[in-house]
């Protein structure tokens, strides 16, 4: 009896077959922020420690702890697609630590016990409603709410128009919007099998520091639970530079950051129920070198150069109203120690 005999093309296309028909097996799942009609509660607690070094001068030490409470409620979306996010921060806690120190705020505790720097900067955010307007392709169209309030205590203090037009670039209308969008192309623009990994690239403009530009590598690293309860597990590493010197005022001082760079990585637990990310977990470590320069008795001080090593920590949750917080404790403390 003969040999049966294949030959090297036939071969060579059974495998890639084969391969093609492996691939295709994968259960692959669509990733993307899309704000289901509803009211949730989102809350956003961040844990930083800066090390600050000045030439001639002792180093010094802070500590911030935030913690943000919002209320947000996701109207269905219009004949065009465009949905509208109300955004209403319900509690504003603040605790600041430096050179022995502390400064406490909380928008829900009583006012004599409000630290007055930090209440003429939160107390108008734990006051603000904002309007976000976004469309199909999740790009948004409009934000309303912050600003007015911001200027609004720059003409009844003017000795805090300063601290209120800092506060308005970091927490306004613009900076709302654009983490709006930043959160919602963390996820890729095809759906995804676990194991598989795709890039975001963002540039955004942040208070002080000026333009800066991400660069990330995420992973679906698996997904958990079955039926209604699946949670994909994303993880990202990557990093945050300015690119370019910026120079502004801080504190009242001429300051130009001449240079910041941070590495990240993190986590992100998506709803595949809902479709929506409901927690996200932030790890940030880096450094800012910057030349400040105070004011003299008859003019600009002498300038110094200044290093800040910086470890920030951030969590934010979304569930919806009336549900316990705290119900994705398990998957997330098994994704905190995820990355790769």
């Amino acid at each position: 009896m003969s040999r049966l005999t294949v030959p090297w093309t036939t071969a060579v296309l059974l495998a890639l077959a084969a391969n093609l028909l492996a691939a295709g097996g994968k259960d692959t799942v669509r990733l993307e922020e899309t704000y289901p009609p509803g009211s949730y509660v989102m809350t956003q607690q961040m844990k930083m420690h800066q090390d600050i070094a000045a030439a001639g001068q002792p180093p010094q030490k802070q500590d911030i702890n935030q913690r943000l409470t919002v209320r947000m409620d996701v109207e269905p979306p219009d004949a065009s697609g465009v949905r509208v996010l109300t955004l209403r921060y319900e509690r504003v806690v603040q605790k600041v630590g430096q050179a022995g120190a502390i400064m406490t705020y909380d928008s829900a505790g009583p006012e004599e016990k409000n630290h007055p720097a930090l209440a003429a900067s939160l107390a108008p955010l734990a006051q603000a409603e904002v309007t976000v307007h976004i469309d199909s392709d999740n790009t948004v169209q409009a934000v309303k709410g912050l600003d007015a309030i911001f200027d609004a205590v720059s003409k009844q203090n003017p000795q805090a128009a300063r601290s209120a037009k800092q506060w308005k670039k970091q927490f306004g209308d613009q900076a709302v919007g654009r983490l709006v969008e930043r959160g919602s192309s963390m996820y890729p623009d095809k759906a995804v099998a676990v194991g598989e990994s795709w890039n975001v690239e963002n540039a955004m403009a942040l208070p002080f520091l000026g333009d800066a530009r991400t660069v990330l590598d995420c992973r679906l690293d698996r997904i958990t639970g079955s039926d209604a309860t699946r949670t994909a597990v994303i993880t990202y590493t990557g990093t945050m530079q300015i690119a370019k010197p910026k120079a502004g005022r801080l504190q009242g001082a001429n300051t130009t950051f001449k240079k910041a760079s941070f590495e990240q990585k993190g986590t992100i637990l998506y709803d595949l129920e809902r479709r929506m990310g409901r927690e996200t977990h932030l790890d940030q470590e880096g450094s800012m070198v910057m030349e400040i320069t105070p004011p003299g008795k008859g003019g600009p001080g002498q300038a110094m150069t200044v290093t800040v090593d910086q470890h920030l920590t951030m969590t934010q949750t979304v569930r919806p109203a009336g549900t316990k917080a705290g119900a994705a404790s398990k998957e997330a403390g098994e994704a905190k120690g995820t990355s790769h």
